[in-house]
């Protein structure tokens, strides 16, 4: 039975996340650009939301992680990339923006 907090994705853009769930993880296994729009910070306050990159980089294939409209990440971009295969970024909601919490690179 496949978890309710994975959900995955493959040559989709925007995607435009509608999870409700706590902490939920997008895997995505890409092969061209992909933009991830994150939900509304205001309805997400302290939940958390981890993409992770399944495909190897190349071609053009990043992954960008958008804040909702005008919302920023870490208070000053509005955009995340995610660029190599098996990086992950952990993003929290305060209810007025996103934060990177996490940022891990694949050995």
């Amino acid at each position: 039975m496949k978890s309710p907090y994975v959900q995955n994705t493959v040559d989709t853009t925007p995607l435009q996340l509608t999870t409700k769930n706590r902490d939920s993880i997008l895997t995505v296994a890409n092969t061209v650009a992909v933009t991830v729009v994150l939900p509304p910070s205001a309805d997400m306050v302290g939940y958390r939301i981890t993409v992770k990159k399944t495909t190897a980089a190349g071609g053009g294939s990043a992954v960008t992680v958008d804040g909702y409209g005008a919302e920023l990440i870490d208070g000053a971009a509005s955009t995340a990339a995610i660029d190599a295969q098996y990086d992950t970024k952990t993003f929290q909601s305060d209810g007025t923006g996103w934060h990177i919490v996490r940022s891990m690179i694949a050995p």
